[in-house]
C-alpha cells in the first residue's frame, strides 16, 4: 500500500474549501493545497506546484462544488493547464479517496475502474440541507442589492419546491414577501399551501408570471423560455439559482432588457465558513465509517 505524506490534498474549489482546509488543519490533519480560490488563509499550509504533486502525496483528494466547469476542467481560480479530469485520472492511485460535488457519473465510473472511491458532497442529505440554507440566504442578499424596493410587500415567485425551493420560500415569507410557489407536483403544491404560500401550476404560469417582482428559479433545466419571458414583467428581476447552465433563456432576457442572472455557488460567497465546516464534518464522518485500512490518522 502506498504511503502518503498528507491526509488531504485540496484541488481547486471556492472559499468554502479554504475554510474546510482550515477546519481540518485545526483538527490535526496534514493538508496540501493546489490552485485554491485565493491566497488567503492557512499561511503555513504547503502549496503544491502541480496537480500531480498534490494528488500523489495525499490519501484523500478534496475537490470543489461543482467539481468541474465544462466537460474536463476542474473548477478553480486561475489558469492551471493541468487542472483537468484527464490529468487527475492519470495520477490517481488505487485505494485513494475523492470527495467533490456534482460529480459526473462517467467520471465516477472511471475512478471505480482504478479502484478509487468517490463521494459526492451533494448526494448527502445533511450537506444539501445546510447548503440550501446558505443558498437561500445568498439569493435573498442578491435580491436586496438589485431590487429597488423593499422585499417586504413584494410579490415573489419561487419555481421549484425541492430542498432549495422550500428553504427560499420560507425565508421570503419571513421577510413578508407575498410568496408563490410554482411546481408540477400536486403534492408539493399542497405542502407549499400548508406552509403558508400561494401556489400555481406550470400550466397557469404563463398567465400569472407578469404579476411578480422577484422570480427565483431553482429548477436545473430550461424553464423561463422565450414565451414565458415575453409574458413576464420587463421590470421583474430574475434570480436563477439552479445548477449551471440554469433555467433561463438568457439571450431572450438580454434582448428584452431584463435583469436576469445565474447565481452559482452562493454558499461559497455568503456562508463559506459555515459551509466549509459542514463539509469537513461530513468528510471525517464518512471516512470514520470505512474499514480500518482506509481511515485517516487520528480518527
Amino acid at each position: 500500500m502506498a504511503l502518503f505524506t498528507y491526509d488531504f490534498a485540496f484541488v481547486g474549489g471556492d472559499t468554502r474549501f479554504i475554510y474546510m482546509a482550515e477546519f481540518l488543519d485545526h483538527k490535526g490533519y496534514k493538508i496540501i493545497i493546489y490552485a485554491p480560490s485565493d491566497g488567503k488563509g492557512l499561511p503555513d499550509c504547503p502549496r503544491a506546484e502541480s496537480l500531480e504533486e498534490a494528488v500523489s502525496q495525499a490519501r484523500t483528494i478534496i475537490g470543489g462544488i461543482p467539481f468541474t466547469s465544462g466537460n474536463m476542467s476542474i473548477r478553480h481560480t486561475g489558469k492551471k493547464e493541468d487542472m483537468t479530469t484527464t490529468k487527475l485520472l492519470s495520477v490517481l492511485k488505487e485505494n485513494q479517496i475523492l470527495f467533490a460535488g456534482c460529480l459526473k457519473q462517467s467520471f465516477i465510473k472511471e475512478c471505480a475502474d482504478k479502484n478509487v472511491m468517490c463521494f459526492d458532497f451533494m448526494a448527502d442529505d445533511k450537506v444539501t440541507i445546510y447548503n440550501t440554507i446558505a443558498t437561500a440566504e445568498g439569493a435573498i442578499a442578491e435580491a436586496v442589492m438589485c431590487y429597488p424596493d423593499n422585499i417586504h410587500g413584494s410579490k415573489s415567485l419561487v419555481i421549484g419546491y425541492g430542498k432549495c425551493g422550500k428553504s427560499l420560500a420560507e425565508r421570503l415569507k419571513g421577510l413578508y414577501s407575498e410568496t408563490t410557489v410554482c411546481t408540477r407536483s400536486t403534492v408539493d403544491r399542497e405542502w407549499a399551501r400548508a406552509n403558508g404560500h400561494k401556489t400555481i401550476s406550470f400550466e397557469t404560469l404563463g398567465d400569472k408570471i407578469g404579476e411578480y417582482h422577484l422570480i427565483f428559479n431553482t429548477v436545473p433545466k430550461m424553464i423561463l423560455d422565450k414565451k414565458l419571458l415575453y409574458a413576464a414583467n420587463s421590470n421583474s428581476i430574475i434570480l436563477d439559482i439552479a445548477s449551471a447552465p440554469g433555467g433561463v433563456d438568457y439571450k431572450v432576457a438580454k434582448k428584452l432588457g431584463m435583469n436576469a442572472r445565474l447565481y452559482p455557488s452562493l454558499p461559497g460567497k455568503y456562508a463559506p465558513k459555515a459551509s466549509g465546516n459542514i463539509l469537513g464534518y461530513y468528510v471525517i464522518s464518512t471516512i470514520s465509517q470505512m474499514p480500518q485500512s482506509n481511515k485517516l490518522r487520528g480518527i
